[in-house]
């Protein structure tokens, strides 16, 4: 099998399929032998803002992700989704402000409680929605904001 790969060329190979909210994408790359490369994109997702129903903005049909800037946030815990942190924090800054994490959490259910109970606000992909929601909005963010998960 090896041989057979030393003759490889570069090929590039992706598969989508929208379910259920998000888009489940296999993207691969395969090269020469000498040079192995694999890559495999498995999950793409649309990250929504998620508010108390209550919260000023949760009347816009969209939300400026600028306009969350004096908003605590509610994260999901490094225990339970290692990067989340980092990746929330980036955001923020990206968008010009220093978000503020109020609290972690190891569940969605337990960001979607927290944010119901007022606690902050929350960035999440679309497809927790299909959870229990009780007391909460999910809006879409300006600039759209995406998630993607890779297995390598």
């Amino acid at each position: 099998m090896a041989a057979q790969h030393r003759e490889a060329a570069t090929s590039l190979g992706r598969t989508e399929e929208a379910v259920s909210g998000f888009t489940v994408a296999l993207k691969t790359r395969f090269v020469a032998n000498d040079n192995r490369s694999f890559e495999t994109l498995a999950l793409a997702d649309t990250i929504l803002a998620i508010l108390p129903t209550d919260h000023p903005l949760a009347k816009k049909a969209k939300v400026r992700l600028a306009d969350l800037a004096s908003q605590f946030f509610i994260g999901m815990s490094a225990k339970t989704h290692p990067g989340a942190r980092e990746w929330l924090a980036e955001t923020c800054r990206a968008a010009g402000f220093a978000g503020r994490i109020l609290q972690e959490a190891d569940s969605e259910t337990t960001v979607i409680q927290f944010v119901a109970d007022g606690l902050g606000v929350a960035l999440l992909p679309e497809q927790i929605t299909g959870l229990p929601h009780e007391g909460v909005v999910f809006r879409p963010v300006v600039p759209p904001l995406r998630r993607e998960s890779s297995i390598a």
